[in-house]
């Protein structure tokens, strides 16, 4: 096969609504996506497929999970929290960034860059700083630092001595021996470490200290976890939990949509073509 060739391996259910005797059409047609193959080949056809469903009026329904990856209310929060501590509001600022770390630790910090990671870190310590809390304060920049180690702080907002408790915990994080990593996660995985996608295929190199994982794995649940990484050699290879058969799934959500519409009629098809960044169908 050609190289300009790639496999996306899923399947497209099309519910083509129709109107019954006495029924009126109150949906339109629909297309319900599986994203079932290579996670980059399968985002392109969704991406594709939402747009022709734009373009032809359809309903779309993503059954492929792919939420896991985007949450901009993880940005909003974090604006949120940012601006309570500008304000001097340091008590409103740790709660909501104390309520973001809880969910980052949850899911893998959906919603996050690095950069925003160790800004969460890097606000809190500094709102605790300023309440008098400076162990915990410690904590948060060597967080910060863990995850995000070129990380600088804005000098316009942050007074110099926290930004030299900021430099002198940066300094011991990056003195410290790495944490070498490789995951066992299958090829087309699509896996993120502090919010940057990595290679699943090769080893990457940490800092000691907490770490933020989740990955998205065809056919399985999306994983999240926090390692705690110490510095020499780890291998992360977590027990992933199987999705139900992606056709059933699909066939459910287009028996609830012909429940609500008045019947419908179902098209399978089954596609493997990826040419020059179009999907044949």
């Amino acid at each position: 096969m050609d190289a300009q060739y790639r496999v996306a391996l899923l399947t497209v259910v099309v519910t083509l609504c129709h109107s019954v005797v006495g029924v009126a059409q109150t949906e339109p047609p629909s297309i319900a996506f599986t994203g079932r193959g290579d996670g980059i080949a399968a985002q392109a056809v969704r991406e594709q497929l939402i747009t022709f469903a734009r373009l032809r009026g359809l309903g779309m329904r993503d059954l492929a999970d792919s939420s896991i990856d985007s949450d901009t209310s993880r940005a909003d929060e974090l604006a949120k929290a940012i601006a309570h501590y500008a304000a001097f509001r340091y008590s409103a600022a740790i709660e909501v960034l104390d309520s973001l770390e809880a969910t980052a630790a949850a899911d893998g910090a959906v919603g996050f860059s690095r950069r925003e990671l160790a800004d969460l870190f890097v606000y809190r310590a500094m709102s605790k700083a300023e309440t008098g809390a400076s162990q915990e304060a410690r904590d948060d920049l060597v967080r910060a630092a863990s995850v995000y180690p070129s990380y600088q702080l804005d000098e316009a907002r942050f007074r110099p001595s926290l930004r030299a408790a900021f430099e002198r915990a940066r300094a011991s994080v990056i003195a410290g021996a790495a944490a070498l990593t490789t995951f066992g996660f299958a090829t087309g995985c699509i896996v993120h470490v502090d919010g940057a996608r990595v290679a699943v295929d090769s080893q990457i190199q940490l800092r000691p200290g907490r770490h933020y994982l989740r990955a998205r794995c065809a056919g399985f649940e999306p994983f999240a976890s926090v390692l705690t990484l110490e510095a020499g050699t780890h291998h992360v290879a977590p027990t992933l939990v199987s999705l139900p058969n992606p056709r059933i799934r699909a066939i459910g959500a287009a028996q609830t949509d012909a429940a609500q519409t008045g019947g419908a009629k179902l098209l399978w098809v089954n596609g493997s073509r990826f040419v020059d960044g179009r999907f044949d169908i």
